[in-house]
């Protein structure tokens, strides 16, 4: 499932083209998603190493989430150590091809109109 995550990130990218009828977007991506894919002996070995910490800790304790998603967002966390830069096309009404981050997106408040 961890590849399978992986795979849908890149995949997010590929399809995120925009359409040739928005002039200077045409053809672009509006998605920008980069991180280092492991290789699969090193995967394995940080995913065993999830399966370990959480076969460990304490089913009362906080970090004893043992349900499927928190399970697979661990492994794709631990699949990544280094994260993942996710930047994305501004919008803008004069259709720059400016990029932003994700995590700068809460920042970018819109113009109040009195």
């Amino acid at each position: 499932m961890v590849t399978t995550a992986l795979t849908l990130l890149q995949a997010a990218e590929r399809v995120s083209v925009l359409p040739d009828t928005l002039g200077d977007w045409a053809g672009q991506k509006f998605l920008k998603i980069r991180f280092a894919e492991p290789d699969r002996a090193t995967l394995d070995e940080r995913l065993g190493q999830v399966i370990d910490e959480v076969a460990a800790a304490s089913p009362r304790g906080d970090k004893a989430k043992r349900d499927g998603m928190s399970l697979l967002l661990k492994g794709v966390r631990a699949a990544m150590p280094r994260g993942v830069r996710v930047e994305m096309l501004k919008p803008d009404a004069s259709e720059r091809a400016e990029r932003i981050r994700i995590a700068q997106v809460a920042d970018v408040s819109p113009a109040v109109s009195c």
